[in-house]
């Protein structure tokens, strides 16, 4: 059985003195703010960097909309990084447009902790917005599930990446079974996460015995999970068939990408994954659960694993027919990989989704 997110106590209270002082710049902010037409984006306190997905978008968002702590004339706030009180944004909203952009939502499937709680903090947040980016349809479904619905001023909004960074290393890759067939695996892993692994793991002891086959898994990964994974590994004898190499930046995730075969995809109810879209732009066919935004993401690039959406609890995935799907996909691996180029161009191009912030931007900064 997999282990549910659980917030701890000491980031709870890191989290609440960190909350002061996002306040105090929204406070301070009130006598900066002054009408002008130059565009001044302000990311609620939300951190950049390269691991997990949050990081990594506003890293992106960053390239192109340096962040101003003062005399910002646009609130860009995400849905999983809410470090304001509501009430001081309630009441210093004043000439101060909000976007917000809603990923996913908190449930009891994955969150031990109370979510409806988190969840009505979302429900403000995307309230008081004036403008709104779903990340996917599914986004949107869960949000009106979670959060209700929002009737207007809003969109789906793919996340994206720079597809000449993120791109096939040939564009008609050959694939030998008869020599290594490198399979890859990337992201944030977390404790509930473990069903999607187990079983990715366990379709490798399959495949072996009819490919030379080698599961690569990258990313940060929950000590107490990377524990029962390694130990996982050692017992099933795979140490030469699996590999964990820890995390990644994302100037060295396109060739990670570009050195790997096939990818794996084994989470439930994913909103819109940044990895899985890396994935498709790279031109890698994709073996996923269908479950969440991947197979909206994947399209004809892949084949998915059937899923039942389940609210309460993930349950196991079947290696055989994780197995299956690849066999599939060795049959026809050009077919799948020009499928997954082709859908990354047509929804997940970073520069079609920076323009689309733009736009909202500047229809939002006050005149």
């Amino acid at each position: 059985m997999y282990k549910k997110e659980n917030p701890k106590f000491s980031k709870l209270i890191l989290r609440i003195i960190y909350s002061y002082y996002v306040d105090l710049i929204l406070f301070i902010n009130l006598f900066f703010n002054k009408k002008n037409n130059i565009l001044k984006v302000f990311y609620g306190g939300a951190y950049s960097g390269d691991s997990g997905g949050t990081l990594v978008k506003i890293k992106r968002l960053n390239n192109y909309f340096k962040e101003k702590k003062i005399g910002f004339n646009i609130l860009y706030l995400l849905s999983n990084s809410i470090y304001h009180h509501h009430f001081i944004l309630k009441n210093f909203k004043k000439n101060l447009p909000i976007v917000h952009n809603q990923n996913g939502v908190f449930y009891s499937a994955w969150y031990s902790g109370d979510w409806v709680k988190q969840n009505r903090r979302m429900f403000k947040q995307l309230n008081l917005a004036d403008y709104v980016f779903y990340q996917s349809e599914f986004c949107k479904f869960s949000s009106d599930k979670f959060l209700g619905k929002r009737k207007n001023n809003y969109e789906i909004l793919y996340n994206a990446c720079d597809l000449n960074k993120f791109k096939p290393l040939k564009k008609n890759k050959k694939i030998n079974i008869k020599k290594k067939i490198e399979i890859l695996m990337t992201g944030t892993y977390r404790s509930y996460m473990l069903p999607g692994l187990i079983s990715s793991i366990k379709s490798v002891t399959l495949l072996k015995k009819k490919i030379n086959v080698k599961l690569n898994i990258f990313g940060h990964m929950d000590k107490k999970l990377k524990l029962t994974i390694v130990d996982f590994i050692k017992k099933n004898e795979l140490e030469k068939n699996v590999s964990i190499f820890g995390p990644y930046t994302q100037s060295e995730a396109p060739n990670i990408y570009k050195k790997n075969d096939i990818y794996f995809f084994m989470v439930h109810n994913a909103p819109c994954p940044n990895a899985l879209i890396e994935a498709i732009a790279s031109g890698l066919p994709i073996v996923y659960l269908d479950s969440g935004a991947s197979k909206e993401i994947v399209g004809k690039g892949g084949i998915g694993i059937k899923s039942e959406l389940s609210w309460t609890k993930f349950k196991n995935i079947s290696p055989k027919l994780i197995y299956n799907s690849i066999i599939k996909i060795l049959k026809n691996y050009n077919y799948y990989s020009k499928e997954s180029r082709k859908r990354a161009i047509k929804n997940h191009d970073i520069k079609n989704w920076i323009k689309r912030h733009k736009d909202i931007f500047t229809n939002l900064i006050p005149s």
